[in-house]
């Protein structure tokens, strides 16, 4: 039990590393924690609602980009390493084609949480520096925008200085940025202001976007171990387009036909993880809906890696 366990770890560990080590990990990162802190100064023509028109706008992108960052790092994990051959290699020592496929989802896995927790307090504070568009709060929206500047320019110096790798640094650095400077603007929002507090429930989306990430990173991963990166890229693509559609396309129709109820059950309909207009109304997200949508992607993810495991299983590596 403790050979298996620690091989999971190393596996999971590596790919971590090498996932961070990707030019477009630190690119996509760094241009979402960009673009969401310059989104309230950049969107002007609001129509009176500028914190929803930003909230959903960040929402979205922090949605979208998580997803095509998911696909490509599951393609160029496993489709890269098979192709060269760098997989055979490890898996022709005693470790398990579970473990290592388990392991390789894990590190991916770690990679994308980081992605969706920094996102998640970008957005929050995004939104509620476009609460004033007259006044800016720059005690808030400075930490924001200095994330991204400073968290390359530290990188570019430690890749100088010791030669450590620049992307991977970068994308930890953006991380840790991200984490100190959402600290430092709610230390310095009021208790009590003009404005009104931090739209909380704004975090209830980002743990739901994650669901959505995690869940699309197992498809990804499922698809890599047959497929290149692009090939995998694609179909990643058409299985996010059919499930945004699924309502309208299969839904209408699933209770008439059988078959088309069993394939509205296996689509992933993406509509369950976004819920920015809920945050408009007066409920908002309920706690119990989380629950739900966890429910949901836990038993859709275990699917997923269980024909992951069953592909890989069968692969030749010879």
């Amino acid at each position: 039990m403790r050979l298996p366990v620690k091989q999971f770890i190393a596996v999971a560990h590596q790919t971590t590393r090498e996932a961070t080590r990707q030019p477009i990990c630190v690119l996509l990162t760094a241009f979402a924690v960009l673009f969401t802190a310059l989104l309230p100064f950049l969107v002007t023509h609001t129509f009176g609602e500028s914190s929803k028109v930003i909230r959903d706008s960040a929402l979205a992108l922090y949605f979208l980009l998580g997803l095509l960052l998911s696909g490509f790092l599951a393609g160029a994990s496993l489709a890269t390493e098979f192709r060269q051959g760098m997989a055979s290699s490890i898996l022709t020592k005693p470790v398990n084609r579970h473990v290592f496929f388990l392991a390789k989802y894990a590190g991916l896995g770690v990679v994308m949480l980081l992605y969706a927790c920094s996102m998640s307090l970008l957005v929050l504070l995004s939104d509620y520096v476009a609460r004033d568009i007259i006044v800016v709060n720059w005690r808030v929206a400075g930490p924001l925008l200095a994330i991204a500047p400073v968290a390359l320019i530290l990188a570019g110096a430690i890749n100088f200085l010791s030669g450590r790798n620049f992307a991977s640094t970068a994308f930890t650095g953006l991380v840790a940025c991200t984490l100190v400077a959402s600290a430092a603007a709610i230390a310095s929002i009021p208790a009590e202001g003009v404005l009104p507090a931090l739209h909380w429930q704004i975090l209830y989306a980002g743990i739901l976007g994650g669901m959505a990430i995690l869940l699309f990173t197992g498809m990804a991963t499922l698809l890599a171990t047959r497929l290149d990166t692009t090939a995998t890229l694609l179909i990643c693509l058409l299985i996010f387009v059919l499930g945004l559609m699924s309502d309208h396309l299969i839904g209408r129709h699933a209770e008439a036909h059988t078959a088309v109820a069993l394939l509205y059950a296996v689509v992933p309909n993406w509509q369950h993880f976004w819920m920015a207009d809920a945050l408009s109304s007066a409920p908002g997200i309920p706690a119990a809906y989380l629950l739900h949508a966890g429910v949901y992607t836990f038993f859709y993810l275990a699917s997923v890696l269980c024909l992951g495991m069953l592909s890989i299983q069968r692969l030749d590596l010879t």
